[in-house]
């Protein structure tokens, strides 16, 4: 028996692409696709995949290209024009729907969240609809009779959702107590925690924590839970806490507080650094080489967010944290589809933690 042949990685992207270009209800012809830049960024590939991928959809009729503006929808792929393995999305089978939120119009989707929503609706047969968060027809799309609920990317921006009557969980925190959105989380404050423990496990006592104005997927909320581990990581090891270690202002530009931070190093109060803002990160790495600062021989660092990719391509390998967030996405769908499918009761708790994992690199140094 011929067995079917392994998609090579191009293939897969294409695969995924029609498939995600088929589960956009709200994007008819004539509207604007995703950027090569945002096909590199969600799939983890290189800019000639992308061009190769997105190319040869404009040659199948899916898209058109036009010179200067991107690429807009020509024509969307039905169900059989799917690979097998990518059908699920956008069969006609299925008819309840889970919808994904994301700000799409500006930031491509997170692969990983995608992925997740789409693992659980594939093994359901639920439908996967996405819809930008800035959409006008947000409300409308939700309330929509064979829509089982949401799943949102973290997002700081106001939106309607209270409107919505529909269970919301969002992959991430949420500020707003008053939309019903339940936030299902990795693990901040154990993070927090953990930072501590490897830190000082490397001879560092004196550690600081850096978030600025520019990453949108930090909260007051999550700000307060990495700060709240970080508190008790120092008090398991019987150090004295230091405030003014916390350089954390959701409402300070990132580049001032990067130049307070080196200062603060220069005056040796600080060995170590924890910055989980990535934009935050760039900006610091970038400065400290400017100033001939080495990481981590000069400062250790210790990093946070959606990607460990971008931790293993920076120089040096990052130590951050895996966030299973793929997992969560999945769960946080499966979670929906029971209360739709089997009225299994959503979580009474506003956030539902998940764990995380540790993985060293080589911005960490020991000091013995």
């Amino acid at each position: 028996m011929n067995m079917p042949r392994t998609l090579t990685k191009a293939e897969q992207v294409r695969e995924q692409l029609k498939a995600q270009l088929a589960s956009l209800s709200r994007l008819g012809e004539g509207d604007r696709f995703l950027s090569l830049s945002e096909v590199c960024a969600q799939y983890s590939v290189s800019l000639a995949t992308a061009h190769k991928v997105v190319h040869g959809l404009v040659q199948q009729g899916y898209l058109k290209a036009q010179r200067g503006k991107g690429y807009f929808v020509a024509r969307k792929p039905s169900g059989g024009d799917l690979h097998t393995l990518f059908k699920t999305v956008a069969t006609p089978a299925a008819t309840r729907k889970i919808l994904l939120v994301n700000n799409f119009d500006e930031v491509a989707l997170p692969a990983t969240v995608m992925a997740g929503v789409q693992d659980a609706c594939r093994a359901s047969r639920y439908l996967c609809e996405i819809v930008p968060i800035t959409s006008e027809h947000l409300v409308e799309a939700a309330e929509h009779p064979d829509v089982a609920g949401i799943v949102l990317v973290q997002d700081r921006r106001d939106t309607l959702l209270r409107l919505i009557e529909k269970p919301k969980i969002v992959v991430g925190h949420w500020n707003d107590p008053n939309d019903g959105v339940i936030s299902f989380v990795a693990d901040a404050e154990r993070a927090g925690i953990e930072t501590i423990r490897h830190l000082c496990g490397l001879g560092h006592q004196r550690i600081a924590m850096l978030v600025g104005e520019c990453d949108e997927t930090m909260t007051e909320s999550f700000v307060g839970q990495f700060v709240a581990g970080m508190r008790r990581g120092y008090q398991s090891y019987g150090l004295n806490w230091a405030d003014a270690h916390v350089q954390a202002s959701l409402k300070t530009d990132h580049r001032q507080m990067v130049e307070q931070f080196i200062a603060m190093f220069r005056n040796q109060q600080i060995t170590a650094a924890f910055v989980p803002a990535w934009s935050t990160m760039a900006v610091l790495i970038q400065e400290l080489r400017c100033q001939g600062l080495d990481v981590p021989q000069d400062l250790s660092l210790m990093a946070y967010g959606w990607s460990t990719t971008l931790a293993e391509v920076l120089q040096p390998p990052l130590t951050t944290f895996d966030l299973f967030v793929r997992d969560i996405a999945c769960k946080a769908t499966e979670v929906i589809i029971e209360f739709d499918r089997d009225g299994k009761p959503l979580p009474r708790n506003r956030f539902v933690t998940f764990p995380i994992e540790l993985l060293p690199g080589e911005s960490t140094r020991s000091l013995y």
